[in-house]
Order: C-alpha cells, then structure tokens, then sequence
C-alpha cells in the first residue's frame, strides 16, 4: 500500500488512512472518491483535529497547502475543513 505524508504532523501513512485535497477552481477541495482518484496533485491530512490545527496555524496555513499543491489554493479555517474531512470518513469507511 502506498505511503503519503500529511501535511499536518508530518508523519507518513497509507494513503487509505488519509484524507486526500486537490486544487480545483483555486480552492482546496476533497477528493471523496472511493479510490482518491481525482485528477491533479494531491495534499493529504490525517483525519485528527491536530493535524488540522497544525496545518491551518497562520503563518503556514496558505504556504503549506500551496506549496504541496504547486498553486495558490484559497484554504477554509478549522472548522469548514473539520466538517468536512467528518464528511470524507463517513463516505470512505475511515475508523
């Protein structure tokens, strides 16, 4: 199974404990897909309210996700972001 590496804590998981994020429109969206199959560059973040809050603190929450993205995403704050990775483990079976 393949490894990836969240964005938030930095540790690397297999991609099926993970949420995966693609840019479309400039925004940072899920890919809510069965297989994660979205076209474009992916961002990965463990489903836990750390790794969001580490990834969202304010002098990386634009940089980090762009960075990984090779674009400029528009990010939502923590709780939009909460909601839906909630969302994500509902319609992906995760934990």
């Amino acid at each position: 199974m393949p490894l990836r590496r969240c964005v938030g804590c930095g540790s690397s998981k297999e991609k099926k404990e993970l949420v995966r994020f693609v840019a479309r429109d400039g925004r940072l969206t899920p890919d809510l897909t069965k297989r994660g199959s979205l076209h474009g560059r992916g961002v990965y973040l463990c489903p836990e309210p750390e790794c969001v809050r580490s990834a969202l603190k304010k002098h990386r929450k634009r940089a980090i996700f762009s960075a990984a993205l090779r674009e400029d995403v528009t990010v939502p704050g923590f709780e939009e972001l909460w909601h839906i990775i909630e969302r994500a483990k509902t319609i992906q079976g995760k934990r």
